[in-house]
């Protein structure tokens, strides 16, 4: 048994430094083969030596495009080596429930007949006898279930349709086989390419849209590069589980409230007195420029602010985008004149505008803690709105009080001027 124990350390031993040695060959015969590595749970390592010294990541699983296509939610974890040298790793389908799937509103419902006339007719009719700055959020709300509520009956009635022309379809075209079609069955098989055409490019907008991709182009139809980007977001995102004391814990209660507790901390502000800046040089913006920043809120204010944000960006609380804002705006005008006319006088809004979602994107590439994500905050439509408009009153003032040589984060300048005036220094004095 001894003998057999040396060998086997042996040949682990050897198998470790011959992956460690061809990792880059290793790396890229997956990246020719098509695979990708699933991020694991559990732990960071599957293989630790006897002497306790090297651990090593020797088996991850990897799987091909079409498996994250059948299972984008599927998990891999790492279980507890106990008295081995190796970890057993698990590949799991089964999803874990971690609530409810929010409301997401997609532009490729504007492209619904009747969609637009019955939202502005609800726009219309909805009424609200509450606090000014709390009739859109309220509003928006209200029109959520009026949007879901239509969809349902809108959607089977579509997708009936659509599945309809494409029997009728297929079976024009197996009479073509055998037979020249007439005119009406011709002109029959254009009209059901069409419909189904039709259907087909909807679902490639939704799925650009999930995609979030911006770099392809306008009317790009490639359908399956929308499918691996979403897919790869799934997975990459997935939150299968977190080590709290030292345990593997998969149950969604047990890590929203670990992931809660830690986030509270971090959000919780520990000095309740800060120190006073006291600073006698300044710069300083002149009375009217001050009576500028200060002065009432106007409709082409607000207006242009909102267009000037970009329609398909990710949506907060509300699940609404400025798309929607935009293509709605003769009914939500007067709500958000009423918001901002609210906000001017109390300096304040109610906190069911201002609510927001705490998104975790992973730090690593195998998380297992809270502190292996970066928290980001997704706000509505209404704080991006407000922000808007005080950023453009503040754009006004800016170039005036920030110096000339902060070069990131102000409009007109970049952040790689530095670096270009540096090079060019260093030029001139080697001249």
């Amino acid at each position: 048994m001894g003998d057999f124990n040396d060998v086997r350390c042996a040949s682990e031993r050897m198998n470790s430094e011959f992956i460690e040695a061809n990792a880059e060959a290793f790396n890229q015969f997956i990246l020719s083969a098509g695979l990708v590595e699933y991020n694991m749970g559990g732990g960071n390592f599957t293989y630790i030596s006897d002497n306790g010294r090297k651990l090593s990541k020797l088996n991850p699983f990897f799987v091909c495009l079409g498996f994250k296509e059948q299972w984008p939610n599927a998990s891999v974890t790492a279980l507890d080596r106990i008295a081995s040298d190796h970890r057993p790793i698990v590949l799991s389908t089964v999803q874990s429930d971690f609530g409810h799937i929010r409301f997401r509103f997609f532009n490729s419902w504007f492209e619904y007949p009747s969609f637009m006339e019955y939202m502005l007719q609800k726009c219309a009719v909805f009424s609200f006898s509450g606090p000014d700055d709390l009739a859109l959020a309220i509003k928006l709300r209200w029109l959520k279930d009026k949007i879901n509520a239509w969809l349902k009956v809108e959607k089977m009635s579509r997708e009936g349709i659509y599945e309809d022309k494409k029997r009728r379809l297929a079976c024009i075209e197996n009479m073509a086989e055998e037979r020249m079609l007439m005119e009406v069955e011709l002109a029959e098989r254009a009209d059901c390419k069409n419909v189904v055409a039709e259907f087909d490019r909807i679902k490639q907008l939704d799925l650009r849209q999930k995609s979030r991709s911006r770099w392809a182009i306008d009317g790009d139809e490639n359908s399956v590069f929308f499918h691996h980007i979403i897919n790869s977001n799934i997975s990459s995102n997935r939150l299968n589980g977190l080590l709290i004391d030292g345990v593997w814990v998969t149950n969604p209660v047990s890590v929203k409230e670990s992931l809660y507790e830690f986030f509270l901390k971090q959000f919780s502000e520990p000095m309740p007195n800060r120190p006073e800046l006291i600073c006698t040089n300044l710069s300083k913006i002149s009375v009217s420029e001050a009576s500028m920043l200060e002065q009432p809120f106007s409709v082409e204010e607000i207006k242009d602010a909102v267009w000037e944000c970009d329609g398909d960006r990710a949506p907060g609380p509300d699940g609404f985008n400025f798309k929607f804002i935009k293509k709605c705006w003769s009914g939500l005008q007067v709500d958000i004149v009423k918001m901002f006319n609210t906000f001017f006088e109390e300096g304040s809004l109610n906190k069911s505008c201002t609510s927001s979602f705490i998104a975790l994107i992973p730090k690593v590439k195998d998380p297992s803690s809270p502190v292996d994500f970066r928290p980001i905050s997704l706000i509505g439509v209404i704080n991006k709105i407000i922000s808007k408009v005080l950023v453009n009153r503040l754009k006004r003032v800016l170039g005036k009080l920030i110096s000339e040589h902060q070069s990131a984060f102000f409009t007109g300048r970049n952040i790689m001027d530095g670096p270009l005036v540096l090079n060019e220094v260093f030029g001139w004095l080697k001249k």
